[in-house]
This record gives C-alpha cells, sequence and structure tokens, in this order.
C-alpha cells in the first residue's frame, strides 16, 4: 500500500516528463527488490500494474539498447504489418490524438446496485468510479505501463494477434504478406504454450509469455486450456486473442479484437471479464467461418 501511495504521488502529483521516467524507474526497482511469494513456475497471479514493470523491464533489458517497450512495439511490430502507431502504443499518446480516444463510460448506478449480494454492488460502484476516473486522466495516457493502458483501436490489435495465428505475418494484396514474426519464434511461443497448465489463483494457468495465463472457456471453447491460444482481457471487458492455425476443426488462424468503452467491474467483486456479448460476437463469427468452410468443400 506504501509503494502505490508512494508511486501514485510521483504520477499524480509532479510534473513534467522526468516524473514519468522517475516513476517507471521506481515501479522497476519494487520488482527487483520484491522477494517472490512463490516459486516461478509454480502458480500463478495476476496483477495489472506489477505485471507491467515485468514486461517491460524484460524488454528493456533484453535489447540491450535502452529503449522502452514502446520503441521496439512501434519499430517490430506495428510497422512490418502496416499499423499506424497512433492505433496501438502502451500509454506515450501525444496530445493530438486525444479527440480519438473514447472515454471509459461506467455503468448506470442503478445497474449496479441490482448486483447481489449488496457488498458487491458497493465494490461495483467504488471500482468502476476509480477505473473509469483514472483511465480517462491525459497524465494516464502518458505513462506507459504494458497490460494496464494500452490505447489502441480493435483493427491493429486484429492484425497483430493475426500474425502471431499464422506463422508470424498476414495475407494482403497481390498475394504478398507482411511479416511481423519469424516462424522459429513462431514455433517457440506455441510450444511454450502447449506444456500442461500450473495451478492459479484463477484456476488452472499456463506459461504463456506475457499474454493471459486464463482462457475462458465460453469464448475459447471448453477445451481451450489444453489448445494453444494468445489471449489478454482489457480494462472493463475488453477482449483480443488468436488461435493456432489448423490446430483442429474449431479453428482457421481465427483473431478476433473487441474494444468497448462502457465499462464492467470485474477486478473487486470477481465478476468474468469477458461480457456475454463478446462471447455472442466471437459465436457468430465461428458459425460465419463454419459455413464457409462447408460452402467451399
Amino acid at each position: 500500500v506504501s509503494f502505490m501511495l508512494s508511486w501514485l504521488w510521483t504520477v499524480l502529483g509532479e510534473s513534467g516528463p522526468q516524473a514519468l521516467t522517475k516513476a517507471w524507474k521506481k515501479g522497476e526497482q519494487m520488482i527487483v527488490t520484491y522477494p517472490p511469494d512463490w516459486i516461478p513456475g509454480t502458480y500463478a497471479k495476476y496483477h495489472p500494474l506489477s505485471f507491467s514493470w515485468l514486461v517491460g523491464g524484460i524488454v528493456r533489458r533484453a535489447c540491450k539498447d535502452g529503449k522502452g517497450i514502446n520503441h521496439h512495439l512501434h519499430s517490430r511490430v506495428c510497422a512490418p504489418l502496416g499499423i499506424d502507431p497512433s492505433e496501438l502504443t502502451i500509454g506515450e499518446l501525444p496530445p493530438k490524438y486525444d479527440v480519438h480516444v473514447a472515454r471509459l463510460e461506467g455503468k448506470s448506478f442503478r445497474k449496479l446496485c441490482q448486483l447481489s449480494p449488496i457488498w458487491k454492488s458497493a465494490l461495483g460502484v467504488f471500482e468502476s468510479f476509480v477505473f473509469c476516473t483514472v483511465g480517462n486522466l491525459r497524465r494516464w495516457r502518458e505513462l506507459c505501463l504494458p497490460s494496464s493502458n494500452a490505447l489502441w483501436t480493435p483493427d491493429a490489435v486484429a492484425k497483430m494477434y493475426a500474425a502471431l495465428s499464422n506463422d508470424g505475418a498476414i495475407a494482403c494484396e497481390e498475394k504478398k504478406e507482411k511479416r511481423a514474426f519469424s516462424r522459429g519464434s513462431i514455433k517457440k511461443l506455441w510450444n511454450k504454450l502447449h506444456q500442461p497448465p500450473i495451478p492459479g489463483a484463477n484456476g488452472p494457468a499456463r506459461l504463456s509469455l506475457g499474454f493471459c495465463p486464463w482462457v475462458t472457456p465460453s469464448l475459447h471453447g471448453p477445451s481451450s486450456i489444453h489448445r494453444r491460444i494468445v489471449c489478454h482481457n482489457g480494462m472493463g471487458g475488453c477482449i483480443a486473442f488468436g488461435e493456432l492455425k489448423g490446430e483442429n476443426s474449431e479453428t482457421s488462424s481465427l483473431a478476433v479484437a473487441i474494444g468497448k468503452n462502457s465499462y464492467d467491474p470485474s477486478v473487486c467483486i470477481g465478476l468474468s471479464p469477458v461480457s456475454p456479448s463478446s462471447v455472442e460476437l466471437v459465436e457468430a463469427i465461428r458459425r460465419g467461418i463454419r459455413k464457409a468452410d462447408a460452402f467451399t468443400a
């Protein structure tokens, strides 16, 4: 708690880009000095802030150029796939793009009060207020926190997941391809995801290399924990995932990204981060693919 209060004061109480750099270094230092709660690889639990410094810190050190994760996201993923950096960025959004960012909107107080028991209603109201208030701050958009404050369009995120699902590239006109990842790196990714799950706070978890360790059976299918899927849930109910090309009859390198700015509380009150409307959309896409396959067969 003391660290979070100190970190939030650095972010919100100080001004200028030096405060953002200071906040990042403070988060990394916390991760470096914090003793693990369990032996790595034996258990999985997710936190949207500490996860940020783990992923971002690994990228910064592995690339050995001192540049942040956004530089590598834009140069190694966005550029090869033809994605405008303003459509897929982890914070650090220039002010000129603010008018294009949808504001987070909480559910109505009346709907939240319908949750049962009453403590869920109270926590739902609290979570929606805090996350929507913080998420709409210009200061929050300036931060770079992998997994916590990405700003994106569904088209851009779907392209990234499509490349992960299709040997590292996406098809384009004139039978050419746009490649962001080598076939070798994609093979290593999928082999790692195919390892047996380990215990986790939200059920069996996969070693997921920075992606969400949990899959949602209602969205990905009842056998999804044993299938190779990369996925991640976003603030308030957004979802994106990609499936390995041709692994079984249900998959055909499908990649889906669904964005929503109506915030559904889930962190404090334990509701599913995947909204029913997202499940319906994905099921409709799968039905369309099956019909198309049957038609061409």
